[in-house]
């Protein structure tokens, strides 16, 4: 099993025209019948009350410096009690993001303190809008640049290359575009270590991408 970069307490990655729309028809083929979307994205409070030591129980990927996803929730923990008692919506998830902690957000660490030196934990989480899309290689590249934690389980978007196969893939969909700061949490049905990932990402000449998005 993953062992994520961070546990809680412990710091851990205008469609042109003429000629090149007639070039979109034809590279869409290349997508196939385009991807779609699962879930709906959604905040929630939870309020936690530390006693005696206890453990939230909540393992977190630090890839990107704004919001922990999350990636485990471990038996026995806190978060795990919470979600016998709380509603389907308001149960923390694998892939839900912690966006704030005692009315800090926007930085990963800063949260992370706030959750080891806190007894009373005011958190906010983010259930995460998926995607799911195919894309094949244009002149060898999808055209984004990934970033990673070397014990992630993700890859994360850092940036789309112009006139790459994800550029076409936006313009093609604009309704299911994929954006700098989205996290890869799967290729080709296959979950696990970032650096796996990325290998079957790079050998393969056609992937299919689960996305999270915060």
């Amino acid at each position: 099993r993953l062992k994520g970069p961070c546990r809680m307490g412990q710091a851990c990655c205008a469609c042109e025209s003429g000629a090149n729309v007639e070039n979109l028809a034809k590279q869409s083929e290349l997508f196939g019948s385009g991807g779609r979307t699962v879930g709906r994205p959604c905040e929630f409070d939870v309020l936690i009350q530390k006693d005696g030591g206890a453990s939230l129980g909540l393992e977190l990927d630090c890839t990107g410096p704004d919001m922990p996803r999350v990636v485990d929730i471990r038996p026995g923990g806190l978060i795990q009690e919470h979600n016998r008692k709380g509603a389907g919506d308001e149960t923390v998830q694998c892939q839900d993001f912690l966006v704030e902690v005692n009315g800090v957000a926007g930085d990963a660490q800063a949260m992370l303190s706030q959750v080891s030196q806190c007894a009373r934990l005011h958190m906010v989480f983010r259930h995460p809008l998926m995607l799911e899309i195919t894309l094949t290689k244009v002149r060898d590249s999808f055209g984004m640049e990934l970033t990673h934690h070397w014990a992630s389980n993700s890859l994360m978007i850092k940036k789309l290359h112009q006139d790459g196969a994800v550029e076409t893939w936006n313009k093609i969909y604009p309704g299911m575009q994929v954006l700098p700061g989205d996290y890869i949490v799967q290729v080709n049905g296959c979950e696990g270590k970032a650096e796996e990932l990325m290998t079957i990402f790079q050998l393969s000449k056609t992937v299919r991408l689960l996305i999270s998005r915060p």
